[in-house]
């Protein structure tokens, strides 16, 4: 089992390296290994922050109206 950790370790860190523009989020799930003619397929789950565009700058000022307090 480690050498699998350390599999899926070092290919995160080739990941992380070529997708420099990504940002991720948590750890791996869905972990699954695969065992075909003799080998081992593993895959797994790994989410990464939403791509977000600006519109406007709408969001960046705000005004309030005073409350009344008087009883």
């Amino acid at each position: 089992m480690s050498v699998y950790e350390q599999i899926i370790t070092d290919s995160l860190q080739k990941i992380i390296e070529k997708e420099k523009e990504k940002r991720f989020i948590g750890v791996p799930y869905n972990i699954n290994f695969d065992e075909k003619e003799g080998g081992v397929s593993i895959s797994l789950s790994l989410d990464v922050y939403p791509d977000v565009v600006v519109i406007n700058n709408d969001r960046e000022s705000s005004t309030l109206s005073v409350i009344a307090t008087d009883v």
